[in-house]
């Protein structure tokens, strides 16, 4: 049980998004009649729901529109039933996802709807989200005794919906009650992903993960269609605005660049201040994934159950992770000050959409998961997609001047007599100085870099 309209699942699940980046997400029992306030706060531009039928229940399914096309949908108290299309690819598959009551009966009526839908329905045909049932005894520790003819009627459905477990990576539990006291404590496998033959051959390399618990007691099941691992690629280099607001970094900007060539100059720079901006800032996103690791580590160890010891640090690695999204939020608060003092009342847009969603939005809209060639070809590896992109760059931009010594200092290319370098007047130095003005031509060179001359529409 979770309650998602609080600032806990905000926190964790803003979390997953940015770092798993799914283009759809369902939600089960989120307790809310409306949820339209998830889209804007994680990104997303469409929704599916269910409202909430007393005090339980609820389901959406949020997704980007952008990446995912849906022909018709139907809703029900337990599934939502959509007809998607995730592009590149052309061809659509029903997707249904499962909320199970807590009702035996019930449930049997959710089962014989989906037997229905099986008989009727000829395509690809996913089914996942919780059952609230187990499918052999193996996927229970404690609790009530697992009944042989509950899971009889449970693979009987399955195999009357011609239906197969997608199997999972990761640990063989997807809930808890959250016992700390080995007595009390309940781990179940009720979640699952299953698909009929048809889906199973157009995404052959899906699989799916359990992912580690940090806020629900479900684990969220991340489904990853194409499962092939990309190459580690190096991230561009990319200045904080922060940064500007200690000394350290002014003396750090003077030392690199004073009496240096331009090349070395960038080179030596961004080595010197990603390395000084760990040591004073921290790495946030390595500390979650150490502790992430850790968790999983934990949730799938055989002696969890048994172990008080483990359950414990199981307790005091979520807290530590959640501190660190308290740290987080202080160094928004800090940007958000900063701002502020530098550029007023006329900044609050612009720090709202730079300090919250602007960041989260360019880092899903600059993720370039498919390129499309010049002969049309679709290409997914990030190698591929790399090479094809410089190649492009390398045609559209060139000149006609090249360092053929690296050792030219900057004074070699740029004529320092012929510049008018004579003071700024008074009226001039606050356009000059404006931190938001430097952003705005900064945005602009960008623009007419990626546009570029004479090039009709961009890409």
């Amino acid at each position: 049980m979770f309650v998602v309209n609080n600032d806990d699942f905000h926190r964790n699940f803003r979390d997953l998004v940015d770092t798993d980046r799914p283009c759809l997400v369902a939600l089960l029992e989120t307790r809310m009649r409306a949820h339209a306030s998830l889209l804007n706060n994680f990104n997303f531009t469409e929704m599916i729901e269910v409202p909430v039928e007393g005090q339980s229940g609820g389901m959406a399914i949020l997704y980007d529109h952008n990446l995912i096309t849906v022909n018709n949908f139907t809703r029900r108290g337990q599934e939502i039933h959509v007809m998607i299309k995730v592009l590149p690819f052309r061809f659509s598959w029903l997707l249904s996802t499962i909320y199970a009551s807590i009702d035996i009966h019930a449930r049997d009526i959710m089962w014989e709807k989906l037997t229905n839908i099986s008989n009727s329905y000829k395509g690809g045909w996913l089914v996942g989200g919780d059952f609230n049932d187990i499918t052999m005894s193996s996927k229970r520790f404690r609790g009530r005794t697992v009944s042989i003819s509950r899971t009889s009627s449970i693979w009987n459905y399955i195999n009357k919906c011609r239906l197969m477990d997608l199997g999972y990576k990761g640990s063989k539990f997807t809930w808890s009650n959250h016992r700390k006291r080995l007595k009390g404590l309940i781990i179940e496998r009720l979640d699952h992903f299953f698909a009929n033959e048809e889906w199973a051959n157009l995404f052959s390399n899906a699989t799916v993960t359990h992912l580690p618990k940090t806020y629900s007691d479900h684990k969220p099941l991340l489904l990853n269609l194409n499962s092939f691992s990309h190459e580690a690629l190096h991230k561009p280099f990319r200045s904080e605005n922060i940064w500007c607001t200690y000394s350290d970094f002014v003396n750090l900007v003077r030392n690199n660049w004073l009496n240096s060539n331009l090349l070395e100059a960038t080179h030596r720079f961004t080595i010197n201040v990603s390395n000084w901006s760990k040591e004073t800032f921290g790495d946030n996103f390595r500390k979650k994934k150490r502790i992430l690791a850790r968790l999983k580590g934990i949730q799938n160890s055989h002696n969890y159950v048994y172990s008080l010891f483990l359950q414990n640090l199981e307790f005091s690695l979520k807290e530590e992770f959640n501190n660190i999204f308290k740290l987080e939020e202080d160094c928004w608060r800090l940007r958000s000050r900063i701002f502020w003092l530098s550029d007023g009342d006329a900044n609050t847009t612009f720090f709202h959409i730079t300090a919250s969603n602007g960041r989260r939005r360019r880092r899903r809209r600059n993720h370039i998961s498919f390129f499309k060639d010049d002969q049309g070809n679709w290409i997914d590896k990030q190698r591929d997609i790399l090479t094809h992109a410089q190649s492009f760059f390398v045609k559209s931009f060139k000149t006609s001047y090249c360092l053929t010594n690296k050792t030219d200092d900057i004074s070699d290319l740029v004529n320092f007599d012929s510049l008018d370098l004579s003071p700024l007047s008074d009226s001039e130095l606050p356009m000059q100085t404006s931190p938001l003005n430097h952003r705005k031509c900064l945005d602009q060179m960008v623009v007419d870099i990626q546009e570029g001359e004479g090039t009709g529409d961009p890409a």
